[in-house]
């Protein structure tokens, strides 16, 4: 069976249209690449708002976000050694020949527990990418290293300063 989209005017399978209980039809107007496109749109205007809803969830749901990851881990091991490895090839291009590799591996070595050592200019920032030298490192407690990201210094300089006792 076809059916006309009310959104692009063209003319598809009823597979291509989402089921909709409240329409007579039982499928929805648009099809599912204008449906696609026009929430893709709304999430850019409204990006904001999306974020900060996402990680109010975050955070108030903390253990099942982290079983959820972890499933995702265990359900995709091949994503997971792929994401390793290219963090390892933009660690071993951010590193330049003329680096202490023994310093770095030192600061790496007396990091106190619990604390992850970040790159203060990231290695994958948006704009930029940071090198993998001793001073472009520091010490920070494991939320505040996730909340900054690949942000700049500037951005998350107000989020470090406040976790540091």
């Amino acid at each position: 069976m076809i059916k006309t989209c009310s959104s692009c005017g063209d003319r598809h399978p009823v597979e291509l249209f989402n089921r909709d209980c409240t329409r007579s039809d039982g499928r929805d107007p648009r099809c599912k690449y204008c449906t696609r496109s026009a929430c893709r749109a709304s999430y850019r205007r409204h990006e904001t708002k999306h974020r900060a809803l996402k990680q109010r969830w975050k955070d108030g749901n903390r253990d099942r976000h982290r079983q959820i990851n972890r499933q995702w881990q265990l359900a995709n091991p091949e994503k997971v050694r792929q994401g390793a490895a290219r963090y390892k090839a933009r660690l071993k291009r951010a590193t330049p020949p003329w680096a202490d590799l023994e310093l770095i591996d030192f600061i790496r070595a007396e990091c106190p527990k619990g604390w992850h050592v970040d790159h203060i200019h990231p290695l994958a920032g948006d704009k930029f990418c940071g090198l993998n030298v001793p001073w472009n490192l520091q010490y920070l407690p494991p939320e505040v290293h996730w909340r900054k990201g690949t942000k700049l210094p500037v951005d998350a300089e107000d989020q470090v300063q406040s976790a540091i006792p």
